[in-house]
């Protein structure tokens, strides 16, 4: 799993919210343990928070479509669903509960941790970084 710490000296900390260039993420494809890689959860919890908020969050997606052969098979899948605005059903809860107050937003964090060995908690960890919840 991939620490904030470490997750902040991997991503270009800062510049994902600037209009003006796209963050590129593929230097952490492929990085960390799980049968996800740890930089891959947190790429696709990057790219949800993109999905979400496309007017304050910009990723570079060439990058990461050009380097998808640095990870494993499971990741490339899931980086690929992903780049297409597929994502799994923990993420998307975790979505729908983050845009609308109606949704229990505390049970679907608990439901996202939870998933995977370190996969939920490492998805988590982007959308925290991407929403500007950790350093």
């Amino acid at each position: 799993m991939l620490s904030a710490s470490a997750a902040n000296s991997s991503l270009c900390v800062g510049s994902i919210r600037d209009q003006d260039s796209a963050c590129d993420l593929s230097g952490i494809i492929g990085v960390g343990e799980g049968l996800t890689p740890s930089g891959d959860d947190v790429i696709v919890g990057a790219l949800l928070v993109e999905s979400l908020f496309p007017q304050f969050v910009s990723i570079n997606r060439n990058s990461l479509a050009a380097n998808l052969s640095r990870t494993n098979l499971p990741g490339r899948t899931l980086l690929r669903a992903s780049l297409e605005g597929v994502f799994p059903l923990h993420a998307t809860r975790l979505a729908r509960a983050i845009c609308s107050p109606s949704e229990d937003l505390m049970r679907a964090i608990r439901e996202a941790v939870s998933y995977g060995g370190s996969s939920g908690r490492d998805l988590c960890l982007g959308v925290a970084w991407c929403l500007g919840l950790c350093d």
